[in-house]
């Protein structure tokens, strides 16, 4: 990620085929609880692509949905040394996913999350609102898991890390390992390499 002086990065939270995600602060801010963000430099192969996936980010910050992380704001950098080109894009940070409530379904607590039926039958219809909205204003998932469904302060579910076409067509033809290198490699490679390492 380039050198960005308005947000200062608090640790790094994963690193992916598709970019880097820091958990940030934001120094316009007072510096209390609710002054932590989730984002996501995503690095680009070249401005091109990177106007593209700008663009696609932009419009899902138009769409608003209870159940959709929406994010909060989308803009470009540049790395001087590389000389490459990354879309950021910035969320809200929900610590609880669902992913951490099936690794940690051995605490009492998340147990009994998983065995409330209310609270399962209102999970599951807030994802399918979540879904309806975005297949009905023509924008899809692509990459729906439970590491990317989460939970707010209220357990309500919400949706985010849309993975946007710009992402998909980048996956296809050009994918990034995590030491941050580019390969030109056919699908069943990638396929293998996603099974091989998830």
């Amino acid at each position: 990620m380039a050198k960005d002086n308005r947000y200062n990065i608090i640790q790094t939270l994963g690193e992916g085929i598709q970019g880097i995600t820091y958990l940030v602060n934001d120094n316009s801010l007072p510096d209390d609880d609710s002054n932590v963000f989730v984002l996501k430099s995503i690095e680009c192969p070249d401005i091109n692509y990177a106007n593209k996936l700008f663009r696609q980010l932009i419009q899902l910050t138009t769409k608003s949905h209870k159940n959709i992380a929406q994010p909060l704001d989308v803009y470009v950098s540049w790395t001087g040394q590389e000389c490459s080109v990354h879309v950021n894009v910035l969320y809200n940070y929900y610590p609880s996913t669902l992913e951490k409530i099936f690794e940690d379904s051995d605490s009492s607590e998340q147990k009994e999350k998983l065995r409330d039926s209310k609270q399962l039958h209102q999970w599951v219809g807030q994802l399918l609102e979540a879904l309806l909205y975005a297949n009905q204003n023509d924008f899809g998932h692509y990459n729906l898991k439970p590491a990317n469904i989460y939970f707010d302060e209220n357990d309500t579910l919400l949706i985010g890390d849309f993975g946007l076409p710009a992402l998909l067509s980048d996956i296809e033809t050009r994918t990034r390992t995590t030491d941050g290198r580019l390969y030109k490699i056919t699908e069943l490679e990638y396929l293998y390499r996603v099974i091989d390492e998830p």
